[in-house]
């Protein structure tokens, strides 16, 4: 009868691909974050543009000097709130290439378990077809025995 196939590293098998959907969805929420900022950038940028031609429109014509003060404070604040996301965003530059290269390395463990499996796979299968070989050629030597002994007990129950 043949044996069903156990890989016996199945565990560890399920382990590393719950270590490759880990860093898959660690990975995941770093590049979203970093959408997230680019995000912000381009509307903090925007932000800055409206407030800089606020700030040419509110210098042509009569000056009024609390608004001025207002939009160069407002415009400084929305300079600095996009130079520090700007940071940010490169500090997840070097977060998201950490990241990615955790999960190639757990995508080339997990590769290398399943090898194994294959390999071990195609061990189980040549196992089994050399016993199926040995169970027909027992087979077939019992019937070519029987035969014979058939053929030696004929002449014998001929001379009686």
């Amino acid at each position: 009868m043949a044996r069903k196939f156990r890989f016996r590293l199945q565990s560890l098998l399920r382990l590393r691909e719950q270590a490759q959907q880990f860093r898959e969805r660690r990975l995941a929420d770093t590049v979203r974050q970093k959408e997230s900022i680019e995000g912000e950038l381009r509307g903090l940028a925007e932000q800055e543009n409206s407030a800089v031609r606020d700030m040419h429109d509110a210098k042509t014509g009569a000056l009024d000097m609390a608004r001025l003060r207002w939009l160069n404070r407002h415009i400084g604040g929305l300079h600095l709130a996009r130079r520090q996301r700007e940071m940010d965003a490169r500090a997840l530059e070097g977060e998201l290439a950490r990241r990615r290269e955790e999960l190639v390395k757990a995508t080339q463990e997990k590769k290398v378990v399943e090898k194994l499996k294959v390999r071990r796979q195609g061990e189980h299968q040549r196992v089994l077809a050399r016993e199926e070989q040995a169970a027909l050629d027992e087979a077939a030597q019992t019937q070519s025995r029987r035969a014979q002994d058939s053929d030696t007990e004929e002449p014998c129950t001929r001379q009686s």
